[in-house]
């Protein structure tokens, strides 16, 4: 699958997304993000498994430390299991 990760405030990256057959698969509040009201929003060019958004999420976690020398973004948030799917 290809998977476009991005915060809900990037509503261009999103219309983009959109427009090139992404669905909107997850959507949750941007844990370890110093803005509390900040969504963090996952596009899909098609349905994913539980492990492969648990996987895209891992990546993006993964990035985030790398960038800020922190051990862990989302230590003791909710994970994406926490969360209910999207709709479509």
């Amino acid at each position: 699958p290809v998977v476009v990760y991005l915060l809900e405030a990037n509503t261009a990256s999103a219309v983009v997304a959109r427009k090139l057959g992404f669905e909107l698969v997850h959507r949750a509040p941007d844990a370890g993000n110093p803005d509390p009201t900040a969504m963090r929003l996952v596009f899909a060019d098609r349905d994913l498994t539980a492990a492969q958004l648990d996987a895209t999420l891992a990546l993006e976690r993964e990035a985030f430390c790398r960038e800020t020398g922190q051990t862990s973004r989302h230590a003791g948030a909710p994970t994406f299991l926490d969360t209910p799917p999207v709709s479509r």
